[in-house]
């Protein structure tokens, strides 16, 4: 655990260690592995990972996602009006790079929220938890 890294959209994509980044802090953390994935496929999704790190966030996207929800009920329109594709949010990177690979979240990755991604992996047979959505203690070491 000490030793895993993780790829998230902040300010920018930034590639940090989970347990420095995590521990101590009330944040849960929940890890889930797709189970038919071989090794060398998951190294390929980690490298895929990476190579947005230092993009700028898409804050633009934030604010498209919201008037979605708000104006249209969660239809998929003032996103689709506003294609930036290099502007990555959190879900949609994880949907994208798990899609270049063949897998899905149920959804398109321009469209995944972080509900669809939490909730297609906690209802389907084919991921399986590393570990529950809790705070990271010394234990976890």
């Amino acid at each position: 655990m000490n030793t895993a890294i993780l790829t998230e959209a902040l300010w920018r994509v930034c590639t940090r260690n989970l347990w420095k980044a995590y521990f101590g802090t009330d944040s849960r953390v929940c890890i889930a592995r797709c189970k038919h994935m071989p090794a060398n496929q998951r190294k390929s999704l980690a490298l895929h990972a990476l190579a947005y790190t230092g993009m700028k966030y898409g804050w633009a996207k934030i604010a498209l996602h919201m008037a979605d929800r708000v104006l249209t009920n969660g239809s998929y329109v003032f996103r689709r009006l506003a294609f930036m594709p290099k502007r990555p949010i959190c879900s949609h990177l994880v949907a994208q790079v798990y899609s270049d690979s063949g897998l899905d979240f149920g959804v398109a990755p321009y469209e995944a929220q972080p509900d669809d991604i939490w909730d297609y992996v906690m209802n389907s047979d084919n991921y399986k938890i590393i570990r529950h959505l809790e705070p990271l203690r010394e234990e976890d070491l």
